[in-house]
């Protein structure tokens, strides 16, 4: 009874939908796999690996900071790094596209003054608001990493006289 309860529920939410995708799949990959289908793939990876590159550097300087600055500003700073990956994605994803409409309407008498018959919606349908975006989810992730990686490193190596009296070479820092 228990063990047909449980097949019925993964034929239901595994099984059927994968079947189904694959099916649809199928029949439509001719129409989806050409030239236009690799050249969105190879720039989604280069943006993905770019903003990773990005929030792997920010949060290295943010921890850094964080580890070598202990007061209550640093404190402020991680958990305002750390929000991002509480907030549920969707409102990330509304607030930052809120944010990317106002600054280009704060924008539009600039665009105007550059170009006459620019667009109003600039910053709003570039590909940095995604940037943007991904860089405010992920930065609680990197964060999260490198915080750790830092508290196991310890604060001995802020020390450079001490690394250097370790490995004989005192004489050279004076």
């Amino acid at each position: 009874m228990v063990v047909n309860f449980f097949i019925i529920i993964f034929l239901l939410s595994f099984l059927i939908p994968t079947l189904q995708l694959l099916y649809f799949a199928f029949l439509t990959y001719k129409r989806v796999l050409n030239s236009s289908f690799a050249m969105m793939s190879i720039n989604t990876l280069i943006l993905a690996i770019t903003t990773a590159i990005v929030i792997t550097i920010i949060s290295l300087v943010i921890g850094n900071y964080c580890r070598i600055q202990e007061g209550t500003i640093s404190k402020i700073i991680s958990k305002i790094t750390m929000m991002g990956y509480s907030i549920p994605a969707a409102v990330i994803a509304i607030s930052v596209i809120l944010l990317f409409v106002n600054i280009d309407r704060n924008l539009k008498g600039l665009y105007v003054m550059i170009n006459p018959n620019s667009k109003t919606l600039v910053l709003s349908s570039s590909i940095f608001m995604l940037f943007f975006a991904y860089v405010i989810r992920f930065l609680g992730v990197s964060y999260q990493a490198i915080e750790s990686g830092y508290e196991k490193m310890g604060k001995k190596f802020l020390k450079p006289q001490d690394c250097l009296d370790k490995i004989h070479l005192r004489p050279f820092s004076k």
